[in-house]
C-alpha cells in the first residue's frame, strides 16, 4: 500500500468476513488461507490499509467457496411472465446443467433446463404448466439446481415469487424494510444474511445487507405474524418479531442493533 497524502503507511489489516487474519505493521503484507475450511456461499476478503495519521484506505474482494456456482439469483415479471435470472461463476473446464421446476404449493408443475456456461444466464416462464395447462397469477417457489456432468446436484436454491405484474405485486402484498448496524459502530454491517422466518419457523426469505446495512423483502404476505432473523460472522444472531403490515401496500420497518 502507498499513502497519497505522503505520512507513509504505518499498518495493514487483512479481514476474512469480518473477523482479523493477517497484516503487518508495515506497508506490506501477505495471507494464505485454506478455502476449503470455509462455508459454501459467498465470503468477503478486506485489505485495509492505515497511514500515519490514522486515516485508512479499504479495497474489498469477493470470493465464493465449496459448490457454490449460482449467484446474483432474482425474479421479475417481464414480457408477459416470470424472468429468473441469475450469474453463472462455475470453472469453464466443469461441464454442467441448469434446471428449473416451478412448485405451486410444494408439487412441481413445470421444469425447463439448459446448458450451463459462464456469464449471465436466464429462464423466461410464461406459466405453462404440465398436461398442456396454463398458470394462474399467483405464489409460486422457484427452485434452481445446479447439475454436473456426472448427473449429481452440486447445488439448490429456492426462491419464492409472485407471478403477476409489478403493479399488482405493489398492491396487493406488503414490504418488510431495515437496516442492520452495530451499536458500537464498529463493524462492516454489509454482507449480513437475514430472514424472513414465517410462524412454523420456516425461512420464507433471505437476504443479504448492502452495503449501509439495509435490506428488503417484497411480496410479504399481509396479516401474519413473522420473525426477522440476522446472522453475521463475529456477532450473535439476533431476532425479532414482526407483525407484517396490516394491509397490502404498506411497509413495515424492522431495524437491528448487533
Amino acid at each position: 500500500a502507498t499513502d497519497n497524502e505522503g505520512s507513509g503507511v504505518r499498518k495493514i489489516e487483512i479481514a476474512i468476513d469480518d473477523e482479523l487474519v493477517g497484516g503487518a505493521c508495515a506497508d506490506q503484507a501477505a495471507h494464505t488461507f485454506d478455502a476449503t475450511k470455509l462455508s459454501a456461499g459467498m465470503h468477503t476478503i478486506d485489505i485495509t490499509a492505515f497511514n500515519a495519521q490514522g486515516k485508512e484506505a479499504r479495497r474489498r474482494l469477493i470470493v465464493y467457496a465449496g459448490d457454490h456456482f449460482i449467484t446474483n439469483i432474482g425474479t421479475k415479471y417481464s414480457d408477459g411472465g416470470t424472468l429468473l435470472s441469475m450469474r453463472d461463476i462455475a470453472p469453464g473446464a466443469l461441464k454442467h446443467t441448469l434446471e428449473l421446476e416451478i412448485l405451486e404449493k410444494g408439487k412441481t408443475v413445470h421444469t425447463m433446463k439448459q446448458p450451463g456456461q459462464q456469464g449471465p444466464l436466464a429462464f423466461h416462464w410464461k406459466g405453462e404448466m404440465k398436461g398442456d395447462k396454463t398458470a394462474t397469477k399467483g405464489e409460486y417457489t422457484a427452485r434452481l439446481k445446479f447439475r454436473d456432468a456426472s448427473g449429481k446436484v452440486r447445488q439448490t436454491h429456492e426462491m419464492p415469487f409472485v407471478h403477476d405484474t409489478p403493479e399488482v405485486q405493489a398492491n396487493e402484498y406488503a414490504q418488510v424494510a431495515g437496516r442492520v448496524q452495530f451499536a458500537d459502530d464498529d463493524g462492516d454491517v454489509e454482507n449480513a444474511t437475514i430472514e424472513l422466518v414465517d410462524e412454523k419457523g420456516n425461512v420464507v426469505q433471505s437476504t443479504r445487507s448492502t452495503s449501509s446495512g439495509s435490506y428488503r423483502f417484497r411480496n410479504v404476505k399481509s396479516k401474519k405474524k413473522y420473525k426477522v432473523r440476522v446472522k453475521k460472522n463475529g456477532k450473535a444472531d439476533k431476532e425479532m418479531d414482526l407483525a407484517a403490515p396490516a394491509a397490502a401496500a404498506a411497509e413495515q420497518n424492522a431495524d437491528f442493533k448487533l
